[in-house]
């Protein structure tokens, strides 16, 4: 969906831009603009619900599971397991260089945008996506936590906008297009299990309990693909400079990175354990105040 959403916007992109120079011409009585400008916008942003998904490969049998009282302990690939995480409103700045060509405007655009984030468990299985079974009658728990601090999005965008005809002294609507890099950070990932056995009856384990403990808090990071589209309007308040508001869509590319554990069983086996997350649905909608400022020819 996002590739053929990205291809219709590259399409409007040549088109609009193939345009430019025939607006530039002037096409109707008034005076054809062609200059450059400065702009600004500042809002709010609403991001979707995000999905985490993650896997690793280590092969330890946990004391909580089925397998860790079969003799000999089954090989196991690896783990899955699948966070719902919820965004709250974050805020949204925009700055941008432009140029207009009569009705039609390009620009280089740079936009940051922050969410707080909040997970909530989904599920686990093994790798090949096989259910974890419970110890019968375990009385070993692993007290989990995690949690994520907030979501962090700078993306740069080249731009094109298409304002439409409107009556002197009205306000004047537009629509727009944009394509770039973004580069989005998932800060504060934490998780961590503390293994203990709730029967009170000093049962020993060997290896001892506090082994099979992890810990992992750390930033995860990747550059993706964004797209935006953009529906506006704007009131001139003389002849340099326009103000309005502005509603945009923003479409992300997968968020994938490898994570490192603090502390891990598996590291007696392998030290260089990665977990890898992938986070999908990070777009959102945003409503800003825009202000433009032209600067001449």
């Amino acid at each position: 969906m996002l590739a053929h959403t990205l291809a219709a916007f590259v399409g409007g992109v040549l088109m609009l831009g193939s345009l430019a120079p025939a607006q530039a011409q002037g096409t109707s009585g008034n005076p054809p603009r062609s200059s450059w400008y400065l702009s600004g916008n500042i809002g709010v942003s609403w991001a979707s619900q995000l999905d985490q998904e993650g896997w690793n490969r280590e092969g330890t049998c946990y004391p909580t599971d089925a397998c860790f009282d079969i003799d000999p302990i089954p090989s196991i690939s690896g783990y899955r397991w699948r966070y719902a995480v919820g965004a709250s409103i974050g805020r949204r700045t925009e700055f941008a260089l432009g140029r207009d060509f009569d009705r039609v405007r390009l620009e280089l655009a740079f936009t940051r945008r922050n969410h707080g984030l909040d997970q909530a468990f989904r599920g686990i299985s093994f790798y090949d996506g096989a259910p974890i079974g419970a110890r019968s009658g375990g009385t070993v728990v692993s007290n989990p936590e995690a949690s994520i601090d907030d979501l962090r999005v700078w993306a740069l965008a080249g731009q094109v906008f298409y304002d439409f005809p409107a009556a002197p002294g009205r306000p004047v609507p537009y629509l727009g297009i944009g394509l770039g890099p973004a580069f989005v950070t998932v800060r504060g990932v934490r998780f961590s299990t503390r293994y203990e056995d709730t029967a009170g009856n000093d049962t020993a384990y060997d290896p001892p309990l506090s082994f099979y403990d992890s810990r992992q808090d750390e930033d995860l990071s990747d550059t993706v693909l964004a797209a935006h589209l953009h529906a506006g309007m704007d009131f001139e308040l003389n002849e340099r400079m326009q103000t309005g508001a502005r509603l945009t869509y923003s479409m992300l590319g997968a968020v994938e990175a490898a994570g490192v554990y603090e502390t891990h069983p598996w590291h007696a086996q392998d030290p260089g354990l990665l977990n890898h997350n992938m986070f999908t649905r990070a777009g959102g909608w945003s409503l800003g105040l825009t202000l433009r400022v032209g600067l001449g020819d």
